[in-house]
């Protein structure tokens, strides 16, 4: 006598991931729908040792149409046992306004809205230039400056943003306007880096017969310099920590009125330097390009910079719902606004009143 063929196993196996995210989201259907599959399996089981072929005939997992279905279909009735989940009508959402911003944490877009949002920021935010690093593209508008990070689920942005929203507009630093999906908008300071000034310094002139300290004189005078020095020992002050990247002098910008802002702190090396070694680091270097008249100011000490960096990383991380597997950014607790996009592209924002269903 043939032996029984074995319950399949495709009838066992959960869809992964798919029937939890809908049960989840059905709450109010989760026992009826419990119920229903496991009379369905019973029933089918029961067949497997009289009927197998007809069993394994019978059964089909249908590939989801849309992105919020999940059918589980008998193939001879072709009826629906999972409900479908109802769209949100788009009436229920308004336009993104050109160079728009609003308060609570950063909205961050799914995955698959981020490469569309990437194609419409510099319509949105830009217009006259931007700049790329490692960690964002910052996008030039009147006197805005857009920042949109590329990887605004990095714990970093969430302490950019924090650290901007506390001291913008104090040490020489941009003032902060408002957050934007996946990155936020600060005062847009008019100038040159001080990069760029030392760069174009040295081509111009002719190094034989020329040293490079009365080249330098050309880029910054002394008390300009000294204004520099300064200008880091009070953002120690004020901010409790370190820049952590003045060594990058992209970072460094100076006005037509000669006044000098620092932009962009570091946040990846933090903890490789110190407000010691940054300022006297910073005070050595200008010496040696021939400013003999300097005065190193006091600054903080590195033991209470320590401190007040891991108190200030602890707040923020508190208003944060973290993906604990790669400690990811989940969503802002105190976020105001739900950023959508939708199919055709359009950057789409939720009213308020939806947020909770939304968010589930």
């Amino acid at each position: 006598m043939q032996e029984p063929i074995p319950p399949p196993t495709r009838v066992t196996e959960k869809a992964p991931g798919k029937v939890e995210r809908v049960v989840t989201r059905v709450v109010t259907k989760a026992k009826e729908l419990t119920q229903k599959g496991k009379e369905w399996f019973k029933d089918k089981w029961d067949k497997v040792t009289s009927k197998p072929r007809e069993v394994l005939n019978d059964i089909n997992i249908s590939v989801p149409t849309e992105k919020e279905d999940l059918y589980l279909v008998d193939s001879k009735e072709k009826t629906n046992t999972f409900p479908k989940i109802p769209e949100y009508h788009k009436e229920n959402f308004r336009p993104l306004e050109k160079g728009e911003s609003f308060e609570g944490g950063m909205p961050i877009l799914d995955r698959e809205e981020t490469a569309l949002f990437a194609q419409q920021a510099e319509i949105l935010y830009g217009g006259e230039g931007k700049g790329s690093g490692k960690w964002g593209t910052v996008y030039l508008s009147g006197e805005k400056a857009t920042k949109i990070f590329n990887y605004p689920r990095k714990i970093f942005c969430a302490l950019e943003i924090e650290f901007m929203k506390k001291f913008g507009g104090i040490a020489g630093l941009p003032k902060f306007i408002g957050v934007v999906p996946n990155g936020y908008q600060m005062e847009r300071f008019h100038g040159e880096s001080l990069a760029k000034l030392v760069d174009n310094a040295f081509d111009k002139v002719t190094r034989e017969g020329k040293k490079s300290s009365d080249v330098w004189k050309t880029i910054l005078t002394e008390n300009q310099v000294q204004s520099l020095l300064d200008k880091v020992a009070y953002f120690h002050k004020q901010t409790g920590r370190l820049h952590g990247d003045l060594a990058h002098a992209g970072n460094i910008v100076v006005s037509a009125e000669e006044d000098i802002r620092l932009v962009d702190p570091e946040w990846e090396r933090i903890a490789d330097n110190s407000p010691q070694k940054e300022l006297k680091g910073l005070y050595d270097s200008f010496r040696e390009h021939g400013y003999d008249n300097l005065t190193l100011p006091e600054t903080i000490s590195d033991e209470q910079a320590r401190k007040n960096l891991i108190k200030f990383n602890n707040e923020v991380i508190e208003n944060l719902e973290l993906d604990l597997i790669f400690g990811n950014v989940v969503k802002y607790k105190d976020q105001k606004v739900k950023v959508k996009i939708s199919e055709d592209g359009q950057v789409l924002i939720s009213e308020d009143k939806l947020d909770m269903l939304l968010n589930n």
